[in-house]
This record gives C-alpha cells, sequence and structure tokens, in this order.
C-alpha cells in the first residue's frame, strides 16, 4: 500500500499508551535481548494429535513435550481449542480437572493431525531442580515461523551497516502523559514484538508543504497470533505519546507465516528494509519537491486519456475523474503530478473492501515513478 495523503499514525500510540509493563523497553539493545534470550531457549517439536495428553494441577494446563510439564499459556490453549473446535471461552471456566479431560477426548475423538508445537524453557527453575516449560504455540505443519528476534536482528544490523541513521524515540514514561521522557517504541510479548524507529531528527526540507522526516514501524508475531509487517513513512513529527503527525507517502509490506516465509523473508522483506534504511533523504525529498512542481498537461490532452484507454491503461476512466474531482476538493486544484496523486489516494479511502482500496493506492503510488529519476521525465502512461 502506498499512500501519500498526509494523515496521523495511532499504531505506535496504541503501542505506548496500551503495554503493560513488563512488555516496554527503552532501548534496542535490550530489547534485542530480550528477543535473543526468548529464541534460544525455544525449540520447535512435529506432533501428532494422536500422541497429544493434556495434564493439569490446581494452577494451570500442561501439554506433553520434551518433558510432561509444558504450560499451555493463554494464547496456546486457545489455539489447541481452536484445532478441535472447542469453545476456549467456555473451557477456561471449568476446573482444570475437567478442561483437561474434555480436550484430551476430543484430542483422542479427532483425525489424526501434525502440528508444529514451540516450547519455552524458562531461564529460572523450580525448587526440584527442574528446568520448567511453557508451550508457546501450536501451529499448523504449513506454518513458516519468523522469530521475533530474526526481524529485530535485521533491523539492528542493517541499521548499523549503513551507518545508525535510525533509532527509537522518546515519549512519556509507561505511558503515563506528562511524566518525564524516555525511550520508547520498542514492545514485545510472549506472542508480538513491535519496533518504530525514525531517523534521528535528520529534516527533509521540501519546501512549507512538506518538512519531513523518515520512520518506521515493524511487528510480527512468532506464534502465529499476526502478520510480518513493515510500514514505511515520511512524517512531520512524533509526539510524547507517540502519535506520528502528518504522515505520508507510506508504504505497507505484509507477509503471511506460510510455509516458505522465513525463505521470503530474506528474499523480499530484508531488501525492501535494507533500501528504505539506506535510502537517501535528499533523494526522497526531491521525488516529492519534483511532483509538487511538475504541471499536468490540459485534461484534453492525450496523456489524461492514455490513463484509462489502451494496452498501458492503469484506471478506470471513473478512476481518473473521481481522482481529480478529490484533489480539486482536498486540495482547491488538479494542475500538478502532486495533487492528481493524492486525489487518487483520498478516492481509495472511500472504497469498502481494503483489497480494492490497497490496489488502487498502489497503483496511484506509481505515479510518482515519473519525477523519481530524472528532472527532466517525460509524462508518459
Amino acid at each position: 500500500m502506498t499512500t501519500t495523503k498526509k494523515v496521523n499514525l495511532t499504531e505506535a500510540h496504541n503501542q505506548w499508551a496500551n503495554r503493560p509493563m513488563d512488555q516496554r523497553f527503552t532501548n534496542v539493545p535490550d530489547f534485542l535481548n530480550h528477543l535473543r534470550l526468548r529464541q534460544r531457549n525455544s525449540y520447535e517439536r512435529e506432533a501428532m494429535t494422536d500422541t497429544m495428553m493434556v495434564h493439569h494441577d490446581d494452577d494451570a494446563l500442561y501439554l506433553n513435550g520434551r518433558t510432561t510439564k509444558a504450560e499451555l499459556t493463554n494464547w496456546s490453549g486457545g489455539q489447541l481449542c481452536q484445532r478441535m473446535g472447542a469453545p476456549a471461552s467456555y473451557l477456561r471456566k471449568l476446573p482444570n480437572d475437567r478442561a483437561a479431560d474434555l480436550l484430551n477426548y476430543h484430542l483422542q475423538d479427532m483425525p489424526a493431525s501434525k502440528y508444529n508445537v514451540m516450547f519455552y524453557e524458562k531461564p529460572n527453575y523450580d525448587v526440584s531442580g527442574g528446568a520448567t516449560y511453557t508451550t508457546q504455540a501450536i501451529t499448523t505443519e504449513h506454518y513458516g515461523r519468523i522469530f521475533d528476534a530474526d526481524v529485530a536482528t535485521a533491523i539492528v544490523d542493517m541499521n548499523e551497516r549503513t551507518g545508525n541513521k535510525f533509532r527509537n524515540p522518546v515519549a512519556y514514561a509507561n505511558g503515563q502523559f506528562g511524566a518525564e521522557l524516555e525511550g520508547a517504541g520498542l514492545y514485545a510479548s510472549d506472542r508480538d514484538m513491535f519496533m518504530f524507529m525514525i531517523d534521528g531528527g535528520d529534516r527533509l526540507d521540501v519546501g512549507d508543504r512538506a518538512k519531513l522526516h523518515r520512520g518506521f514501524f515493524a511487528s510480527n508475531s512468532e506464534v502465529g497470533n499476526s502478520y510480518l509487517v513493515l510500514k514505511f513513512f515520511l512524517f512531520n513529527e512524533v509526539c510524547g505519546n507517540n502519535i506520528v503527525w502528518g504522515a505520508q507517502d507510506i508504504t505497507e509490506f505484509r507477509m503471511r507465516h506460510s510455509k516458505y516465509a522465513p525463505t521470503r523473508f530474506v528474499n523480499k522483506a530484508e531488501p525492501n528494509l535494507l533500501e528504505f534504511i539506506n535510502a537517501s533523504g535528499n533523494r526522497e525529498a526531491e521525488v516529492i519537491k519534483r511532483a509538487m512542481e511538475y504541471v499536468l498537461p490540459e485534461q484534453d490532452d492525450e496523456w489524461w486519456k492514455s490513463l484509462s484507454s489502451g494496452r498501458n491503461a492503469q484506471f478506470t476512466k471513473g478512476e481518473v475523474q473521481s481522482a481529480i474531482d478529490m484533489a480539486e476538493l482536498e486540495e482547491g486544484q488538479c494542475e500538478t503530478l502532486w495533487d492528481l496523486e493524492q486525489g487518487f489516494t483520498a478516492h481509495a479511502r472511500m472504497k469498502a473492501h481494503i483489497d480494492s482500496r490497497i490496489d488502487l493506492e498502489t497503483r496511484a503510488g506509481k505515479l510518482l515513478d515519473i519525477v523519481r529519476d530524472s528532472s527532466t521525465a517525460v509524462l508518459t502512461a
């Protein structure tokens, strides 16, 4: 998805406002060490449902794994229920012995299926001297796990190789408005991670209409809770509660955890990260400036017709007219390439279905290619 309409991004603010204390990190080294420790102490096993068994005591439910006591978390317990078609919300209300009996009944009654089970060995040890374990995730055999630590490590390594251009922003401490400022934008739980990085305040000055910095979000779940998502953007400022103000030129990269996701992360996601981190801010600013200055032909020109007709048509006639109308409504004109780009993205926001909106925004984003390579580019469809 690509959009150039200015918006205020709230993802980082939501993380800042809602994360509990033990999921907050103020600096990248501590954040990365936490994720790496979790990865080192995790391991996967293939398991057939007819060999699984749920145990219990007064405190928790457990799944057999390398040990006989791998505690089911709220998340993995819900996954197990989902695999069997059992109502997790109902089972959580039952005493542990009855819940275990019902789960074991379903496990033995359902057709044998193969799953990938991820266990975690807790760094601490119980009073008997043996390690304790949790069951972190129960996913299908087609699930391709991308560890949170691998995502964060890739970001940190690329940033270091390109001169540490990006850092995490500051915010009011512990999600409390008006508190002292501290490092923010870094969050991790047993089911996900979120990183918010900015370019350290280097300003991209392209005139009164766009004084911008660069930033990106990265989020992932190694246990199947969400996609891998990278979101890159330019923005005006980020405030003390981590609302990103005046964001534009937003590009989102989204990847499912399918069977070959780890390979696709290396081949597709990492190059996108490296390109953005290593990009020259001045070059991006120049593209925006050129688009603002690039005067479009008169609307009876053949170029306008070529946008919606012929073998190289990029849009329908209705989309082009709607973009013109929206540009004139929101920008007061449709005279430059920048005006037209914003008209298309404004029209895209009105679409009810997300796939249609993303498709139009992606096609509209390619219009900036006209001014991306050369200041003397010629308008061609």
